[in-house]
């Protein structure tokens, strides 16, 4: 709980100093509003869950009650997400040029993996109606020759 409750006194600061710097305006409307709400929401998602803690804990609730906090649990770890803000570095270039690559290299495989596949599955088709009549006429004595080595 103290734990929590620091960082998420840390990054409501950091909210407030960007706030502090680019005006309501420019984090409202400006070029990264999106990012700016997203992190807000953040911030008030993490406020919240240390007053819900909070309050739980005074309240003197047994420890199932904690696991109702799990829905904030996940939202922790869009938090995560933050980093994607530092990959649009030029340092970094170099990586999102081989992680899109990779994406699309996936994506070329899922397509061949298709292509072999329906060709596949239609001669299996054909085989299993043209030869496996043959077996199916005869399966009591094909299955008897098939597994006659294993012991009863």
């Amino acid at each position: 709980l103290i734990i929590d409750s620091i960082f998420a006194l840390f990054f409501f600061m950091e909210l407030v100093f960007k706030l502090i710097s680019l005006g309501w305006h420019d984090f409202i409307w400006g070029s990264e509003r999106s990012w700016n709400v997203f992190e807000a929401l953040l911030v008030g998602f993490a406020l919240l869950e240390v007053v819900l803690a909070i309050l739980d804990r005074q309240s003197g609730s047994s420890a199932s009650s904690s696991s109702n906090f799990s829905l904030f649990r996940i939202v922790r770890l869009f938090r995560i997400t933050r980093i994607a803000r530092v990959v649009k570095l030029d340092i970094f270039s170099e990586l999102l040029v081989m992680i899109k690559g990779t994406v699309g290299g996936i994506r070329t495989l899922c397509w061949s993996t298709v292509l072999i596949s329906l060709p596949l599955y239609a001669v299996a088709l054909v085989l299993r109606e043209t030869v496996g009549q043959i077996a199916h006429s005869d399966e009591a004595s094909s299955a008897a020759s098939v597994f006659k080595s294993v012991p009863e």
